[in-house]
């Protein structure tokens, strides 16, 4: 409950820092104190930094490596499946015929579904 709202008070004050340079300033300089005074609970051990992206700079998050729910690292199987590795697979073809001016056109269908389990983390890609 405490992330849905910590979100909502993100979103919050990053409109805030659009429309108010001083308060944006604020919030680059001391990110966890505006966050506390904003409503948001944060952990005293958690350092928060946040940067600003431009239009020619574009700063990428990585994420710390998944762990199981007992905090020991992902095996290499498990791994494996998060990268998408491997995984439970269903297919369905199927296919469907139409006529178009006497000419048969054939489109075929492809379903695919994907079960993972065992895993805190999925990570998706999607190649265009």
């Amino acid at each position: 409950m405490a992330s849905e709202r910590n979100q909502l008070i993100w979103g919050e004050v990053v409109a805030r820092a659009w429309r108010d340079e001083a308060y944006k300033e604020q919030l680059l300089a001391n990110p966890k104190q505006v966050l506390i005074e904003a409503g948001a609970s944060i952990p005293d051990d958690l350092e928060i930094r946040i940067v600003s992206n431009t239009e020619n700079v574009r700063y990428l998050v990585l994420p710390p490596a998944p762990t199981t729910r007992t905090g020991q690292p992902l095996s290499e199987e498990a791994l494996d499946l998060v990268a998408g590795g491997g995984s439970s697979t269903t297919e369905t073809n199927t296919v469907q015929t139409a006529e178009v001016a006497t000419t048969e056109v054939e489109v075929q269908t492809t379903e695919t579904t994907v079960t993972i389990t065992g895993v805190t983390a999925i990570a998706v890609v999607v190649m265009i």
